[in-house]
């Protein structure tokens, strides 16, 4: 949370003037009682979704009859053993989404603590897995308040955690001089701006920087994942940092190397993908009698499915980001969170994306990976470089891995591999207005005539797995065709 300490003596004379508690600011008095505070965090955070508010406080003091905040330390280290004490109870009974800061303010050369409590982002924030709400200044469950809930996620729906703010307060050359965007201008071939205040017009235009009411600039997510120099200088999104891992052999037992990428993915995304390609096993071709080696796989499908990783991930998951494990015969692409259609129709739905900004923003910046038809490029390119179809594994509700394996010969595939294949196969046909065919499909193994009978057993195979089906079932086996099966006659 990146709210600026020296100005936290401004902010509680800000609230300390206001007429009354709100939905969005509470006063505790004298040895406040840990379940009414973690009640009221879970209820500030949602208030302050439905509020419009990026913020909801707790000021842990009393105010009297002339509104004057009163202190109820002496000291600070009695305050800040009472804080850590706290806080460590709270983050046990609140749900891990709860994003909040204890913080000592000295205030009118007096000492008070104030709970800064960020809005809730994609979900509720519960206590004892009960999720709260203000109401009239005093706290109640949100599941009594039908009306308040479907509010809370209507907002929940419309600020998305790229919006959000990930550092606070900042000048215009602060604002500026945190970010690298050097790729932003170099991509539509502009030149960049010799004044800040220009680069910021363009920055705000774009959601990367937002003009608080007090006339500073906070970077949002978008602008940080995006463009950070550093992604450790913000809080938020600290953790969603690339990691790049290389093996010895096909195993994890010996690790060779390993790269930690700090910057925005806009601004690194094309070393990153350099990085990767040379760290590649190869695999020797003979064209023409001449020797020569090649990438075990091309940059395309690479590009492709890392920026799928990039933009398709969870930002909301906490503590977890992408990454890219190489081995000898494969390359492994994780990220937070699960797709959001199903695997199944991964060639033909419609695209979607949690981060939608983040995808329209990497899709322009980088024209060759587009993201829309990203899935349909990489199996054809899979197809043309005799590769196997991606392999999606999701793992629960918290991430997803695709896998694509080095060449193999079709002899040493595994059936699940082999109908998988198919699979994609019939479906990139079907986008393309096409059929799988025998033929077809023996192209697409890059097998000879000889090869027919095991092709049929294959198409055999996955029409009994309920993958494909064919078109005309009276046809003569030379002139069969299939589509996948969920097309409809």
């Amino acid at each position: 949370m990146d709210v600026t300490v020296d100005k936290l003596p401004e902010l509680v004379k800000r609230l300390r003037n206001l007429p009354t508690e709100t939905q969005w600011v509470d006063y505790e008095s004298d040895n406040p009682d840990l379940y009414i505070i973690g009640k009221d965090i879970s209820a500030l955070a949602n208030s302050a979704t439905i509020k419009d508010k990026e913020h909801s406080y707790i000021i842990l003091g009393d105010i009297n009859k002339i509104n004057c905040l009163i202190s109820i330390y002496n000291g600070k280290q009695d305050i800040n053993i009472a804080n850590n004490q706290l806080e460590s109870s709270l983050r046990k009974l609140l749900s891990k989404n709860a994003i909040f800061d204890i913080t000592i303010v000295t205030f009118e050369e007096k000492l008070t603590s104030v709970i800064i409590i960020s809005k809730a982002q994609d979900r509720p924030v519960l206590f004892e897995d009960v999720a709260y709400i203000r109401v009239a200044y005093n706290t109640h469950r949100l599941n009594d308040y039908p009306h308040l809930q479907s509010c809370f996620w209507d907002k929940v729906c419309i600020n998305s955690f790229e919006e959000s703010p990930a550092f606070m307060d900042l000048t215009t050359e602060n604002a500026v001089r945190h970010l690298d965007y050097n790729i932003y201008f170099e991509s539509s071939n502009a030149n960049i701006p010799s004044a800040l205040k220009d680069v910021a017009l363009f920055m705000e235009k774009e959601a990367i920087i937002k003009r608080q009411e007090n006339s500073l600039y906070s970077i949002t997510n978008l602008g940080a994942i995006a463009f950070a120099k550093n992604l450790y200088e913000f809080s938020n999104v600290s953790r969603k940092t690339l990691r790049i891992v290389q093996y010895d052999g096909n195993n994890r037992l010996n690790m060779l190397k390993e790269y930690i990428r700090v910057k925005g993915y806009a601004s690194d995304f094309k070393e990153c993908l350099q990085l990767i390609m040379a760290l590649l096993p190869c695999r020797q071709k003979v064209i023409n009698g001449i020797k020569t080696l090649e990438n075990a796989f091309p940059e395309t499908i690479v590009g492709e499915l890392l920026s799928n990783a990039l933009i398709h991930q969870d930002l909301s998951a906490t503590g977890t980001g992408p990454t890219v494990e190489i081995f000898n015969n494969r390359i492994e692409i994780i990220n937070p969170g699960t797709p959001l259609i199903d695997v199944n129709r991964i060639i033909d739905s419609k695209f979607k994306s949690r981060n939608r900004k983040l995808a329209r923003l990497l899709s322009r910046l980088y024209k060759g990976q587009d993201t829309v038809t990203g899935w349909e490029k990489v199996v054809l390119e899979c197809e043309a470089h005799n590769l196997t179809a991606p392999v999606i594994e999701i793992y629960g509700d918290s991430h997803t891995k695709v896998t694509v394996f080095s060449y193999r010969d079709f002899n040493e595939l595994t059936l699940q591999e082999k109908l998988w294949s198919c699979y994609m196969h019939c479906c990139i046909r079907r986008e393309r207005k096409e059929f799988l065919t025998p033929r077809s499909l023996r192209d697409r193994f890059g097998l000879k005539s000889s090869g027919q009978s095991s092709v049929s057993r294959l198409i055999s195979a996955a029409i009994e797995k309920k993958l494909i089906k064919p078109v005309d079932k009276t046809a003569a086996p030379a002139d069969m065709k299939y589509v996948p099966y969920w097309v409809f006659f």
